[in-house]
């Protein structure tokens, strides 16, 4: 019976560090990457991203 448990809490922490690892990204990240992949200046990425804060 030890090993089953044993067995279920390696399961349970394998599945629960996979969760960690696919959590998406904040969504004022996703905006930055997306405003950087068009070569925009940081001077408008950051006034993007203040004016989405607002």
């Amino acid at each position: 019976m030890d090993s089953n448990m044993r067995t279920i809490k390696r399961t349970v922490q394998s599945a629960s560090t996979l969760a960690r690892q696919e959590r998406p990204k904040k969504l004022l990240n996703q905006i930055r990457n997306a405003i950087r992949l068009k070569h925009y200046a940081y001077r408008t990425e950051e006034t993007y991203v203040q004016w989405i804060r607002r």
